[in-house]
């Protein structure tokens, strides 16, 4: 009988042992289970930005965002009305591009009004800095909400000096010339590269040839392709002259500095031009993250 009973109790302590074991075995199991899910989880989220969602929509045709061919990492909007527009500061913006830091620059869709590039002095190096850089970085960027301020990425802007071009097969050489100089600040304005890449039919429509008074430049299909440019196509509402600075001045030409004219034209003129109006551009912290659809009666709104 004691025999018997000694064995149950033998019995009982190999069935607690080993369940503890299970529990054991379970407990770290679980724990690393957590830790994956955890490490999961964060990598996810870190992934799933602004950038990871509008790179899920990449297009090869038609109007949309494409990756970029001339700059790696690069995405930009193309066409006559892609769905790029986005709230910012309650207003109105284009998406330019995803930059290759995840960063998205921006564009509003109105101009602000005219003013000259530089005025009355006339210099045409933005990081002197000209007037309208000290105007849009101090008197514009304290008139924008707190909110919008901390949204807003500090960021390196392309300010060379550009000669001619003369058509697509020049644009790598136009965009390292643009890369010669730079200046790093809050709002700025597009380039040149950025007005041309963001036409969808880019070889017909960025052909430019040069005029007869060798000072202004015109894109010979300027009656049609302003409808392939969402840029050109936005001047129609955005200037009351149809004139936009751009940032990029004018090489191997005293104080000049390129500019859209006439929806699709690339025109030069003197910084102390008062008569240009302006739109803004900017970037935007790679953190954020994005909802709506991205067109003009659902755009995307920053959450």
């Amino acid at each position: 009988m004691r025999k018997l009973k000694r064995n149950r109790n033998k019995r009982r302590k190999f069935i607690i042992l080993g369940m503890l074991c299970i529990l054991c075995v379970m407990s770290a199991g679980y724990a690393a289970f957590q830790t994956n899910l955890n490490i999961s989880v964060k990598g996810n989220i870190k992934d799933y930005n602004a950038a990871w969602q509008l790179k899920k929509n990449v297009v090869d045709s038609g109007d949309g965002l494409y990756k970029d061919n001339y700059e790696e990492d690069r995405y930009v909007y193309k066409g006559g009305n892609p769905d790029n527009y986005i709230t910012f500061n309650n207003e109105l913006w284009r998406i330019i591009s995803v930059e290759s830091d995840d960063t998205l620059k921006i564009m509003k869709k109105d101009s602000i009004g005219n003013f000259g590039f530089d005025y009355p002095s006339n210099q045409n190096n933005w990081s002197n800095p000209v007037s309208l850089n000290s105007y849009l970085n101090n008197s514009y960027y304290s008139s924008l909400s707190e909110i919008s301020k901390n949204l807003i990425q500090t960021h390196e802007w392309n300010i060379g000096f550009v000669d001619e071009f003369e058509n697509i097969d020049s644009l790598a050489y136009t965009i390292n010339q643009e890369k010669s100089s730079k200046w790093n600040g809050n709002v700025a304005l597009i380039t040149i590269s950025d007005f041309i890449k963001a036409d969808s039919d880019i070889r017909r429509c960025s052909s430019i040839k040069l005029i007869t008074d060798n000072s202004n430049w015109e894109n010979p299909q300027n009656s049609t392709c302003w409808n392939t440019n969402y840029i050109s196509n936005s001047m129609l509402t955005t200037t009351t002259n149809l004139w936009m600075w751009l940032l990029t001045p004018k090489a191997n030409v005293t104080n000049s500095v390129w500019r859209i004219r006439n929806f699709n034209y690339l025109h030069i003129s003197a910084p102390n031009n008062k008569d240009i109006g302006v739109l803004p551009a900017l970037h935007l912290k790679s953190d954020i993250k994005l909802k709506g659809s991205g067109t003009l009666d659902n755009p995307y709104t920053i959450v």
